[in-house]
């Protein structure tokens, strides 16, 4: 793409007739439109691999939560002195018996 700019330009600089001028300015600046489109196709790819690489991230997250809680409750479960005490519901933020 660079070739073609610098070609336009040559054909901008060495023409005495302003019609030949216009064209050349016009597809410097489809060239630059052209090129704009392509980075900002590039920009939303790359915006969307990692919208994609966070929601992978997230899932991992939220497994490894997942797991953690189970190893806690299986860890209470597993300890006499935790799985058989006796709650009080104020230990839960109930102030009243149901």
């Amino acid at each position: 793409m660079g070739e073609a700019v610098k070609a336009v330009m040559d054909v901008m600089r060495d023409s005495e007739n302003r019609r030949t001028q216009l064209e050349a300015a016009k597809m410097l600046l489809s060239i630059g439109g052209v090129q704009q489109e392509g980075k900002n196709k590039l920009l939303q790819a790359q915006i969307d691999k990692l919208e994609a690489e966070a929601k992978i991230l997230k899932a991992q997250a939220d497994k490894l939560e997942g797991s953690v809680v189970n190893r806690d409750l299986l860890l209470a479960l597993s300890n006499p002195q935790i799985a058989t005490r006796d709650y009080d519901l104020k230990d839960f933020g109930v102030d009243d018996e149901m």
